[in-house]
């Protein structure tokens, strides 16, 4: 019995891989221009699962630090101190919790990330969204 079962490659096959790496990449590329394309980026900070600001962070004419108070919100282990750089992003630092994991996040830039202390209950997010009740800062 004669076997017809060859593992050779022949000129589809490459053809049909390379049009398989050429989707894929350039569904990356797509999906990642769009999500950063589509308005201003705003930092969200929230509290228990409030919203307590919104800053636009691509209008920042310099370097901002915003502090979440203890005395304004007593559940916090102490102040929450979140630091808006223009070159490098936003960042979480000298917070006052059990394992400052949220601090480890370092700087974030990019629509759709978020830094999360889940011990104090805060939330730090870059979103993209309508401009309607945004802090103007600058």
């Amino acid at each position: 019995m004669k076997n017809n079962f060859s593992l050779k490659f022949n000129i589809f096959d490459i053809l049909i891989a390379i049009l398989a790496i050429l989707i894929s990449v350039s569904s990356i590329i797509i999906v990642n221009y769009k999500a950063n394309s589509n308005g201003d980026r705003i930092i969200n900070i929230q509290y228990q699962n409030t919203s307590i600001a919104k800053i636009n962070y691509d209008e920042l004419k310099e370097d901002m630090v915003y502090v979440i108070k203890k005395e304004d919100y007593p559940d916090l282990y102490g102040d929450f101190t979140v630091e808006i750089s223009i070159d490098k992003g936003v960042r979480v630092h000298n917070i006052t919790c059990p394992n400052h994991t949220c601090e480890k996040y370092g700087y974030i830039s990019k629509k759709g990330k978020s830094i999360v202390c889940i011990p104090n209950g805060v939330i730090v997010s870059i979103e993209s969204e309508s401009i309607d009740d945004v802090i103007s800062v600058g």
